[in-house]
């Protein structure tokens, strides 16, 4: 995966936050770290970027949604028979 297709990946899910894992374990991954943050900050994305070092934790507290909110969401996801969307 390159950072270009992470990026990619960020802007179909939509996340509250992108925090970066295993990005120099495996081959598989074929581009630095530095591309995807530098491509996240190129589309406007970088404010959903959370970067640990390897043994940090990172702070999520201040992404959690009031209940509230997230009912009025829930409401929002129902689709014109009442149902709720799965």
């Amino acid at each position: 995966m390159t950072g270009e297709q992470g990026v990619d990946l960020v802007q179909r899910l939509q996340p509250r936050a992108a925090i970066p894992v295993h990005y120099d374990d495996y081959r598989l991954f074929t581009s630095p770290l530095a591309e995807f943050t530098d491509e996240l900050t190129r589309r406007g994305l970088a404010d959903r970027l959370r970067v640990a070092a390897r043994g940090e934790t990172v702070d999520l507290t201040d992404l959690v949604v009031p209940d509230r909110v997230r009912a009025d969401e829930s409401e929002q996801r129902r689709r014109p028979d009442g149902r709720a969307n799965r």
